[in-house]
């Protein structure tokens, strides 16, 4: 618990982090690895992990700072009830330490758009339930920069995303959570 307030705090930190050099430019590229699923109160998840993949568009401003742009897919979790699937459009700040032999750290932190649909069988019909709703993304990574091809960035980022959902029957809210390990890649111009 105390490592995701640790991650949101240098998200934040690293995000507003300036340097004077000069690398303004785009990247795009995408990323892949593995999410798990939590939320409190009532938890009747069966499967609460899964793969993720991510496609990422990036401006950097300068070295240290950039406006980052993510559409995920954050896995299909099932139950003894359903089947629910997130997928979400982030945008965010992005801070970079400065380079060394190629590494550089980054934080990121920003806002999104999160999509559920769920699955649920009823009386032997499947029935499709579709919400959206808001989330939070707090970040945070190495990124390695080849020196004989500096267009290419290769990046380990471990990635937390909050959000809140109410129950159909009781009404009452519950606070969720995906946290995603995964690897990237960036081609930059």
């Amino acid at each position: 618990m105390k490592i995701k307030y640790i991650l949101i705090f240098v998200s934040i930190a690293l995000s507003f982090n300036s340097y004077a050099s000069d690398t303004r430019g785009i990247s795009i590229g995408g990323s892949f690895g593995n999410i798990s699923y939590d939320s409190s109160g009532s938890d009747i998840m069966l499967d609460k992990s899964d793969s993720t993949y991510s496609v990422i568009g990036q401006l950097r401003i300068n070295s240290g700072i950039g406006i980052e742009a993510t559409f995920g897919n954050f896995g299909e979790y099932e139950s003894s009830l359903s089947t629910t699937q997130y997928s979400g459009l982030t945008a965010s700040f992005v801070g970079n330490t400065d380079k060394y032999y190629g590494i550089q750290a980054f934080g990121k932190a920003g806002i999104g758009i999160l999509t559920m649909t769920q699955r649920i069988q009823v009386f032997g019909v499947e029935v499709e339930n579709k919400s959206v709703g808001d989330m939070l993304l707090a970040s945070g990574g190495l990124a390695y920069t080849i020196k004989s091809l500096p267009q290419l960035t290769l990046r380990v980022s471990y990635d937390y995303y909050y959000f809140r959902t109410a129950g159909v029957v009781s009404g009452s809210e519950k606070n969720n959570n995906l946290t995603a390990t995964s690897i990237g890649v960036l081609l930059n111009f």
